[in-house]
């Protein structure tokens, strides 16, 4: 992939994701390899930047209690 900042950036906040795939694999496993994402998450990604780019943790966090964006979140799916 030519565009770093697609590796390096949240597809869903635009902040560092902090994901070292993005930056340098020789800096070894990632936080994301020991993380679960829920589907559900991915309907806030474009599809361009699905497989691409690595959601933060923040978000995913977020997501995880049901307050991505500052406020509860409904399901996409429902």
């Amino acid at each position: 992939m030519t565009d770093t900042n697609i590796n390096i950036n949240c597809p869903i906040c635009g902040g560092s994701n902090n994901c070292c795939y993005g930056k340098d694999k020789s800096l070894g496993e990632c936080w994301c390899t020991e993380e679960t994402f829920p589907e559900g998450i991915f309907a806030y990604v474009e599809s361009e930047f699905i497989r691409k780019a690595c959601i933060c943790k923040n978000c995913l966090e977020k997501y995880k209690t049901g307050t991505l964006f500052g406020r509860p979140l409904t399901s996409l799916s429902d």
